[in-house]
């Protein structure tokens, strides 16, 4: 922007130069008082040009002091009487267009596509350099409101608004709105700018005003962030700048002690009085600093009183009057009463509140997702209601909640059982019938063993949404759980009609076939079985891993019951082949006729074949599918014979299926056998020996889980220091609590494992919750040993009792 023309007394009597001092002091009214006496009096063309000076003053005052209306009518006067010295109002342009006036004269042209380039360029930088305020182009009607230029104005408007309300991130300040080209470009750095200083991210700041074109409107307030940044205030700036500079950077510093002392007073004081004055003192000093966060003071100290039982009178008087009680204060009173141990009836009271404030001001619809979430809120926290608390005197407290929140709320809903976490969740589905709602709902109905609720949910989730096979597989379980197989085959069928190549669905026609052959089976119904275990022969799913091997188990079966001696031999002999081996082919045989109630012997000492080889296929082979196939007891022998001659990775498998099927004794042994091979495998035997320990020997357990976590980490196994880690979490206290694992050093872990393998059987001393101080901090002070000459070095076990 040029520098203002200089208004000129030459060739006028003395008085003009008053005049010229009182324009160049800004006493513009003053001035153009005088100009008018002045130019009545003489008349001339030097008094005239004078006096049009005085009225361009005037005008300019004016715009600065956002009087725009009451300018651009005196400039339209000026233009009328003073034609002749129209050319020095031109001066007045830039101040004009910054504050809004004459903007729709500027802007008009640019609605014409074929506006010459060179006037285009004009216009845009006059908006470059002289506009400051965006909102003003934004609502010009000068163009039409499609046109990109007031988009792109809005666009800055409602960011400048943001950045300088509350904490924006730079996502939300993107602005794809304002191109690089346009006039409007520099406030893109100047917003990202304020964004950046109030997050105080100081050299980020520093970068955007960097970045803003020094011959722009928005460079004015580069010097004002730039001196709230160094901390220097605004002594070096222009007075108005200077202004603005205090009152961006205005402390707080006493409100801030005043909201503290607050606090201090409700954690600390124990009279009335000192918490009263203490709000008392505050109050007004937000009335006279911060009024505009006075309702949100009275929200929040209202609560805090009500959550120290804290009389409301008093609290009210000190404060200077009582919160409202809109949705704000419902809200933080039922957050409140969540995270305090009050029963949880008194926070659904509260949500309930909250639900009809809300709607009544229009936070969010009365039915879409919003108030299906809050339901979903509602219905986890009305589970952990008391159940005397929902003994029939608490009907009445419902009815009063309900009619208390109807006032400016259409009754156009039942009344709502919030204390019952069932009726939240249908309310929250038919608000928004989504499959989250309905996943919620029936997750809910199996944590709680509700089997009723289970099915309610599915039978809803189905008939909300019909092309989802997700609901018809839960009818399935619930009715395969019923043992009701037929039913269960009828939902599945349903299922596969909508999504046949879903792994669920396909994994669930598996299941139910092989359940209902065994269930014909042990009915001694072998016809029965016959079409579902041919299917089966033929079934893809089938034939994966070992699930082959288990359908010709149950063909065994059904020829035995047949009496076909072919069939069995044909039978036996698949299920031989698929195991590669004949003990493991004699233990399935064994384990899958159990299953379907027929006795089938397995020589024990005498078929051929690995048992820890054996055992982990099989057993994995049922559980893939559902089922537990139990080696016979007295293979344990053999087993503890077969774990002296085994490699590292059939110890590990036979050890890890020994924990699964409880034998801890036997896993145990593994463990010790994989202690002994030597370097390498300590952390994985060290997961094993801690899995074998029972719930008895925590602390054994525990110590072991933490060593073999360190060895694992030293060696970069991370896999295995993750797998560790699950495990500890499933079986720590600390874990429960939200605890991490306590860091045992190498040394330690090394104490731990020499003892482990010193240990033959698990240690006698059982851990007993009524006597260990659970209190106590984990203490891994590393062994000292004391050397002798002729011994060995003695260590004391570093770990104190947890």
């Amino acid at each position: 922007m040029g520098s203002p023309r200089l208004p000129t007394a030459a060739g006028l009597p003395p008085e003009a130069d008053e005049i010229v001092r009182l324009i160049a002091k800004g006493n513009s009214k003053t001035a153009l008082e005088a100009a008018k006496l002045l130019h009545k009096r003489l008349g001339t063309p030097a008094s005239e040009g004078l006096l049009v000076d005085a009225y361009v003053a005037r005008v300019r005052s004016m715009l600065e002091r956002r009087m725009t209306d009451e300018a651009e009518a005196l400039l339209r006067l000026v233009r009328e009487r003073h034609p002749l010295f129209a050319a020095r109002l031109d001066s007045l342009r830039s101040e004009r267009t910054g504050a809004g006036a004459g903007l729709g004269e500027l802007i008009a042209p640019l609605a014409n596509p074929a506006i010459p380039p060179e006037e285009r360029e004009r216009i845009e930088q006059t908006l470059r350099s002289e506009l400051t305020n965006p909102s003003t182009l934004a609502e010009c009607k000068a163009l039409p409101e499609s046109h990109p230029l007031r988009r792109a104005a809005d666009a800055v408007a409602r960011a400048f608004n943001a950045v300088t309300s509350g904490r924006v991130e730079d996502a939300a300040l993107a602005l794809p709105e304002v191109s690089r080209r346009s006039p409007l470009a520099p406030w893109k750095p100047l917003v990202r700018a304020i964004a950046s200083y109030y997050r105080r991210e100081d050299a980020a700041c520093a970068d955007h005003l960097r970045a803003i074109d020094p011959h722009s409107a928005p460079a004015r307030l580069v010097p004002v962030l730039e001196a709230l940044l160094t901390g220097e205030g605004g002594s070096k700036l222009k007075p108005a700048a200077g202004r603005l500079a205090a009152q961006t950077a205005g402390s707080f510093e006493e409100l801030r002690r005043a909201l503290q002392a607050i606090e201090t007073a409700f954690e600390e004081a124990e009279d009335d009085p000192v918490i009263l004055q203490a709000i008392r003192h505050a109050s007004a000093l937000i009335q006279r600093e911060c009024p505009s966060i006075q309702a949100e003071f009275r929200t929040r100290v209202s609560v805090r009183g009500m959550m120290d039982d804290f009389d409301a009178g008093p609290i009210n008087g000190a404060l200077g009057g009582p919160a409202r009680m809109d949705a704000r204060y419902f809200l933080m009173q039922a957050r409140a009463l969540e995270e305090s141990e009050a029963p949880a009836i008194f926070a659904c009271h509260m949500w309930e509140r909250f639900r009809f404030a809300a709607r009544k001001e229009r936070w969010f619809p009365p039915r879409g997702p919003e108030m299906a979430v809050l339901l979903l809120h509602m219905a986890e926290l009305a589970g952990q209601v008391e159940e005397e608390d929902r003994a029939d005197q608490y009907r009445e407290a419902i009815q009063a909640v309900h009619r208390d929140s109807l006032d400016g709320v259409e009754a156009d809903e039942p009344v709502l059982d919030y204390l019952h976490a069932d009726a939240l969740f249908e309310r929250a589905a038919e608000m928004d019938p989504c499959a989250e709602v309905f996943e919620n709902w029936v997750q809910w109905g199996l944590d709680e063993n509700v089997p009723e609720a289970v099915t309610s949910a599915a039978e809803a989730w189905r008939k909300a949404l019909p092309a989802d096979p997700r609901p018809l597989l839960q009818l399935m379980r619930m009715a395969e759980d019923r043992n009701a197989l037929k039913k269960a085959m009828g939902y599945l069928r349903q299922a596969e009609a909508l999504d046949g190549v879903n792994s669920e669905v396909r994994r669930a026609r598996l299941r139910l076939l092989i359940s209902g052959v065994i269930r014909h089976l042990k009915q001694r119904k072998s016809r029965l079985a016959e079409p579902g275990l041919a299917e089966l022969e033929t079934l893809p799913q089938a034939r994966e891993n070992d699930r082959a091997v288990f359908v010709a188990c149950l063909r065994y079966v059904a020829s035995v019951f047949d009496g076909k001696e072919d069939a069995m031999a044909e039978a036996h002999a698949r299920v031989v082949a698929g195991l590669g081996q004949p003990l493991a082919g004699g233990f399935a045989l064994a384990g899958v006729s159990a299953l379907c109630g027929l006795a089938v012997g397995i020589d024990v000492g005498k078929t051929p074949g690995v048992w820890i080889e054996a055992i982990p296929r099989v057993c994995e082979m049922g559980w893939d599918l559902g089922f537990r196939i139990c080696p016979p007891y007295d293979v344990k022998r053999l087993i503890a014979g077969e774990l002296r001659k085994a490699d590292s990775g059939t110890i590990e498998r036979i050890g890890h299926t020994m924990v699964r099927l409880g034998w801890d004794d036997v896993a145990f042994s593994a463990s010790s056998a994989g202690l002994a091979l030597g370097k390498g495998q300590e952390a994985r035997f060290l997961l094993l020996r801690g899995l074998a320990y029972s719930e008895a020997y925590y602390d054994r357990q525990e110590e072991c889980l933490l060593a073999a976590l360190a060895l694992a980490r030293i060696d970069g196994d991370e896999g295995l220091a993750a797998k560790v880690l699950e495990e500890w979490r499933a079986m720590s206290i600390d874990s429960f609590l939200g605890g991490h694992p306590p860091t045992m050093t190498q040394q330690q872990a090394q104490w731990i494992l020499k003892r482990e393998r010193k240990a033959r059987q698990p240690s006698p001393e059982r851990y007993d919750p009524f006597e260990d101080e659970l209190d106590e901090p984990f203490d891994f002070e590393p062994p000292r040993p004391r050397r002798r000459r002729s011994r060995r070095p003695v260590a004391d076990d570093p770990f104190l009792p947890f």
